[in-house]
């Protein structure tokens, strides 16, 4: 709409909307309102609602979490914790899977909040290439993650491989997180917009191995078309490698990504590299380039980590990464 827009014109696109029997949001940002149409477009509808107040249609397949419908970033306060915006790169760390030993689970623990870490990682169930690989210890891995954080006071992320999964997580854990292998799996996208929503949980995205960063933004749109407003898009590498490292970094696509969307754009840099000697430099340039958190593995000792071992750092090494991120804002 143009600037200023009277009442009056504003609900007259609005009553052309409803009479299509269609959905929509609104959103004002610098006196501007913006207003979003959901689901199918009916042909001819754009010629309908192009009248003079309206200044610009735009046309796209992921509506919500673009920056036409929603200029201003998106901050994502996790109790207290902000991703986005104008805020200091938030270091999310801990080990990639929940071990059967609680003991061994709250010793990292212990250690990422001393290194000054925010948000504790780990999950409970693990999307595996093979079924004879290590799957997760299941709820009660939640059960862990939930001690470790009410008990170090560390906010909490854990993956949701299948749709049965979401409720759990969000009974016990901070944040949803919907990890690469399910980027377009689409009814848990939708299960994960709709509990997020209910019981004001953010999801965390990650993006898929072979997804374009449009088909990136159409997952994420999933999840808010359900009503969720707090989304956290992860970068973690794509696929093919160039052998060296785990996957081929897209570290590159941050300002892009930025540029497109609303939402906090963050960094993996263990799974993009695969070994930990490369993690901390990879961290660095994804902050260079607009990086608002990074994801990353840690563990007291990995060599006891039952997934992922040699993609952990350790403690001391963390601790320099907190430093370098927060004398970066």
């Amino acid at each position: 709409m143009h600037e200023g827009v009277a009442s009056g014109d504003l609900e007259k696109v609005l009553d052309i909307i409803r009479a299509e029997g269609l959905r929509y949001r609104q959103n004002n940002q610098a006196d501007i309102d913006r207003i979003v149409v959901l689901g199918e477009i009916p042909d001819g509808f754009q010629d309908k609602v192009k009248l003079p107040c309206v200044q610009d249609i735009v046309s796209l397949p992921y509506r919500l979490v673009s920056r036409a419908y929603h200029p201003d970033d998106t901050v994502v306060d996790v109790n207290g914790v902000k991703i986005g915006g104008d805020n200091p790169p938030v270091m999310v760390a801990g080990p990639c899977s929940v071990s059967e030993d609680k003991s061994f689970l709250l010793e990292t623990a212990h250690a990422v909040k001393g290194a000054g870490a925010q948000i504790f990682r780990g999950s409970a169930y693990k999307p595996r290439t093979s079924p004879h690989d290590f799957q997760g210890v299941g709820q009660i891995g939640l059960e862990y993650m939930q001690e470790a954080g009410q008990k170090f006071g560390l906010q909490t992320i854990s993956e949701a491989v299948g749709e049965g999964h979401v409720d759990p997580v969000s009974n016990y854990i901070s944040i949803i997180h919907v990890g690469s292998r399910n980027c377009q799996s689409f009814q848990l996208l939708i299960k994960a917009g709709k509990v997020a929503y209910d019981k004001k949980k953010p999801v965390l995205l990650k993006r898929g191995m072979w997804t374009s960063l449009t088909d990136f933004l159409c997952a994420a749109e999933y999840i808010a078309n359900e009503g969720c407003d707090d989304i956290i898009l992860c970068l973690r590498g794509v696929s093919p490698s160039t052998g060296h490292t785990r996957y081929r970094s897209d570290m590159d696509e941050i300002p892009a990504l930025r540029e497109l969307t609303h939402l906090p754009v963050i960094w993996d840099p263990s799974h993009s590299t695969g070994h930990a000697r490369y993690v901390p430099e990879s961290a660095m340039a994804a902050i260079a380039l607009g990086a608002q958190a990074l994801m990353v593995e840690a563990s007291v000792d990995p060599s006891r980590e039952p997934c992922d071992a040699k993609q952990h750092v350790t403690p001391a090494t963390l601790k320099e990464m907190v430093q370098y991120a927060k004398s970066q804002k």
